[in-house]
This record gives C-alpha cells, sequence and structure tokens, in this order.
C-alpha cells in the first residue's frame, strides 16, 4: 500500500551532475511522520466496471478484476476547489512498471512516498522550478535509479520498465477547459512491451490511434457520461486487447494510461487518472 510522507520538500533549485552515482542514505525514516490514508477511501462515485467477456480469448488475459479491469478511476484530491499554485510546480509519481513494486521515491534526498506498488498514483507535490534528483529505491535501499530532471509544468512522472529496465518519464498535466457538462480527456501510452495502440470510444465516435510507448496524445472534449472503451495494438492485424467502460465526471480532464501488467505484449490493463488543470 502506498504511504506518502507529510513532509513538504524542499522548493529551492539543485545543480546536480546528472551523472552523478552516489551512495544514497538510507537512514529510516521517522515514523512520527503521518500517511495519506488506504485506497479504499476512493470516492465510489468514480468507480467503473470492466467487461472481461469481450477480452479475446487467444491472448493471455488477466485474473477477472485485478489486474484486468481498469479498477476505480484516481480522482485528483488535491485538484478541486484548489486554485492554480502561485509558486512552483505540482509533480506526482505513477508506477507503470508491472517487475518493481514496493518502491521507495526520494526528490533532492528527501523520502517522499514508500510502498509504492504497480497502478499506483501519488498526489501532487510542489517543487520550484528547476532540475531536481529523483532517486527510486528497493526496500533495501538497493538504488534501482538516479536521476535529474527538470520541473517547469505541473506533471505526472511515470515510472515504466523498458526490456525490464527502469526508466522515468514526465508528460505535462492540464491545458483543456471543461464545462458543467463536458470532459476532458487523453491517452498515454506506458505500454512498452505492446508497441503503438489504438484507443477508441465507440459510442462517443472517438478514437486515439497509433499512439506510441511513452506518449500521450492531445486531449479531446467530449460530453460526460459512461463510455465503452476498446484498446487494440495498432500493428495489423489490429487484435482488440481489452475492452471495457470508463466514467467520465463533468468538469473533470482525466488521462487514460494503457501499461502492461506482465511484460508481455497482450496482457493490457488500463488506469484512468484525474488530472490536475
Amino acid at each position: 500500500m502506498l504511504h506518502e510522507m507529510n513532509q513538504m520538500p524542499d522548493v529551492h533549485t539543485l545543480n546536480v551532475n546528472d551523472n552523478f552515482n552516489g551512495a544514497q542514505n538510507n537512514r529510516g525514516v521517522d515514523s512520527d511522520f503521518s500517511v495519506m490514508p488506504d485506497n479504499n477511501m476512493v470516492d465510489p462515485g468514480f468507480s467503473v466496471m470492466p467487461d472481461n467477456n469481450m477480452i479475446d480469448p487467444d491472448f493471455s488475459v488477466p485474473p477477472v478484476w485485478f489486474p484486468g479491469g481498469p479498477g476505480p478511476v484516481i480522482p485528483c484530491g488535491n485538484c478541486l476547489p484548489m486554485p492554480q499554485p502561485t509558486r512552483g510546480f505540482s509533480i506526482r509519481f505513477l508506477n507503470a512498471s508491472p517487475v518493481h513494486s514496493n518502491l521507495t521515491i526520494q526528490v533532492d534526498n528527501r523520502t517522499i512516498l514508500t510502498n509504492m506498488d504497480f497502478a499506483e498514483v501519488s498526489r501532487y507535490r510542489q517543487y520550484s522550478r528547476g532540475f531536481h534528483r529523483i532517486t527510486i529505491m528497493a526496500p533495501n535501499g538497493l538504488v534501482y535509479l538516479q536521476q535529474n530532471m527538470f520541473f517547469g509544468y505541473n506533471s505526472t512522472i511515470a515510472i515504466v520498465s523498458i526490456n525490464n529496465r527502469m526508466a522515468i518519464n514526465a508528460f505535462p498535466d492540464g491545458g483543456c477547459n471543461t464545462s458543467f457538462n463536458t470532459s476532458c480527456l487523453r491517452v498515454c501510452n506506458l505500454a512498452y512491451a505492446s508497441g503503438a495502440v489504438n484507443v477508441t470510444l465507440p459510442n462517443a465516435f472517438m478514437s486515439f490511434t497509433n499512439t506510441q510507448p511513452g506518449n500521450a496524445g492531445s486531449f479531446s472534449r467530449l460530453q460526460s457520461g459512461t463510455y465503452s472503451v476498446n484498446v487494440a495494438r495498432s500493428a495489423r492485424p489490429a487484435v482488440n486487447l481489452l475492452s471495457t467502460f470508463i466514467n467520465l465526471n463533468p468538469n473533470r480532464i482525466y488521462t487514460l494510461y494503457v501499461m502492461n501488467w506482465n511484460p508481455s505484449p497482450d496482457t493490457i490493463r488500463i488506469l484512468l487518472v484525474e488530472d490536475m488543470r
């Protein structure tokens, strides 16, 4: 279960050599820090309903609930009605690596997350504009990745697995106008084992085609409501890999993340996440 450290990060800019490979400070985190509540408290109004009967039986598919369906949509707990931040940028983390779990994440040598498992998303945190050092570790202190990344936008930083090696990608959030009866949706492909994908919403006459791994498409605005979703490989024959339903609430912005729940091409799941404006 993901634990978030209730400690504000430093907001000063660090200029650290990109090739830094120094030893980590593996001191234990103060047990007096508060942690976020578990994910059972997600608003049930955001829940979605999988439809596993429509998955091609010739392909290897996940179990009925986890990680086959998209699960509950991840709401943005500190987005609305919170106004735009006046200083710095809002950054959150998503673990989209099917081979890395129970992660500890540090930013500028401060532990901000522990026990981060696959398909978990953190809340947004504020950071200053500039380069910040990100360290991702196993529970025993083994460093999987240490990298300097420039924070210049409200972003989601995705932890991914490329050929079983960890990497991180940043995707700017927001940038779409909604109203009392519309939502915004985009598709981000983090399924590196599957290649390019097509995502279609048949009853919205909408498609996001040929989205390459490591890329997020543009936002599209549509009426709020419940929609069927199909995910297929872009390569011919475009065999459908997953069919399910999502619910889009009004005046919200969403990213639909496509991920591999296992490092093989046909193991697809989705995660619908609400974004900051």
